[in-house]
């Protein structure tokens, strides 16, 4: 072997050598963070829209970044695809519920357990976990269902007065868990599967269910009728009716909650798209006329609203994004020819908006102060449920078909050597 081969060899060897070292670092350094942001939710209940306050704020975790969208094929048997969003229990674990009845725990693609529901049934819902991080999931045989950590069921329960009943999504709370449906019950299990209360309406549910940090529960209960007249409650943890208040408008979100208000979307008599604003006593303190129908509300750390709004109809579709303080000032609004129909969801530094134009869905991004920074297309995506979740900054989908779930977030490489 001549001088110029080993030359070359030892370069190589050099090179590699760097490769598997930066390699090996980018690894333990994405471990290192997955499990710092992973303390933010160890013993702690988890739900979609951002917590039990249903804020849709995520500023906890960081800021958003929406370079790249990753596709990733959950390895199970069952790849029918997904009916519900996601839930995010770690920066790296989320939970799928499938349209053949399967709920699926994986760790990004690796599948971590695999639980099946009786007889055909199916997850007809969003999911919530415990403190423990148990799993909790309403199906559409009318009972509720549990799994642990390693998959195992836990109990099934069946919820009284329900058939087939179209739950709405389930919420974890410190002591239980809140199961509301269409047909206007609210039920409250324990951890362990037990009925604690239940608060029957003669008027549908909206959305589903938040709650404050005493754990009292709020419901949006409508006539289903922009004529009526439709209701907010507040239900006691012990499921006494605290008050119940009702509106000239029909009320189109759930209840969303801050530090000092409650916030709703609705259309008043006249056709009047506004959000509401509420004190914790059920007394309006203020409203606001909207650009169009709204679709859903979030609340930043600082108690502004951010309300999404869209006007469905024939011709180019028009969404309207805009942002209110505390006492009801508009600060900006943000026009879009795209549908966007789910809230937006907030970040640190800058809000994420979902839209669809002609079949096309993308991410948009628009920082604190209005101003459009990012858009980034899906269109290599599998169709998908669009209603994310966030882990760690990263925004989750779960797709429709074929066993897939979407991470959007920042490019993932390797440093240069």
């Amino acid at each position: 072997m001549n001088q110029s081969t080993i030359v070359r060899k030892k370069y190589q060897n050099h090179v590699i050598s760097k490769i598997l070292g930066l390699s090996l670092f980018i690894v333990l350094f994405n471990l290192l963070s997955s499990c710092q942001n992973d303390q933010v939710l160890k013993g702690e209940a988890v739900n979609l829209y951002g917590g039990t306050t249903r804020n849709n704020s995520y500023e906890r975790f960081g800021s958003f970044v929406v370079s790249v969208a990753e596709n990733e094929k959950i390895l199970s048997a069952d790849s029918s695809g997904s009916m519900t969003p996601p839930l995010a229990i770690s920066s790296f674990q989320t939970v799928c519920a499938t349209v053949n009845g399967s709920v699926l725990q994986c760790t990004s693609a690796m599948l971590e357990w695999s639980a099946k529901l009786d007889g055909g049934a199916y997850v007809i819902s969003g999911m919530c976990a415990d403190q423990a991080h148990n799993i909790y999931a309403a199906a559409s045989d009318g009972s509720v269902y549990s799994f642990a950590t390693d998959g195992k069921r836990r109990f099934k329960t069946k919820i009284p007065g329900e058939g087939t009943s179209n739950f709405q999504d389930l919420l974890a709370l410190q002591d239980g868990i809140i199961v509301t449906s269409t047909g206007g019950t609210v039920t409250k299990l324990s951890l362990e599967g037990k009925v604690m209360w239940q608060f029957i309406s003669n008027l549908s549910t909206v959305g589903t269910a938040s709650a404050d940090a005493g754990n009292n529960v709020y419901v949006t209960l409508t006539h289903n009728d922009f004529e009526a007249c439709d209701s907010l409650v507040k239900i006691s943890k012990d499921g006494k009716q605290l008050w119940m208040i009702g509106f000239t408008a029909r009320l189109l979100t759930l209840p969303v909650l801050s530090k000092d208000i409650i916030a709703i979307g609705a259309v008043q008599q006249g056709n009047r798209p506004v959000v509401i604003a509420l004190n914790y006593e059920g007394k309006a303190i203020w409203t606001k006329e909207l650009k169009a129908t709204p679709r859903g509300v979030s609340v930043t750390s600082e108690g502004s609203v951010v309300t999404v709004s869209y006007n469905s109809g024939v011709g180019i579709p028009q969404s309207s994004v805009e942002q209110f303080s505390a006492s009801g000032v508009s600060e900006w609004n943000l026009n879009f020819d795209t549908k966007i129909s789910t809230p937006a969801l907030i970040s640190k530094d800058n809000i994420a908006v979902v839209g669809v134009k002609n079949s096309a869905v993308g991410v948009y991004l628009i920082n604190r102060s209005g101003v459009l920074d990012t858009y980034l297309s899906l269109d290599n995506a599998p169709s998908l449920i669009l209603k994310p979740t966030v882990a760690s900054g990263s925004i989750i989908f779960a797709a429709a078909s074929n066993g897939y779930i979407t991470r959007v977030g920042a490019k993932r490489g390797l440093l240069p050597i």
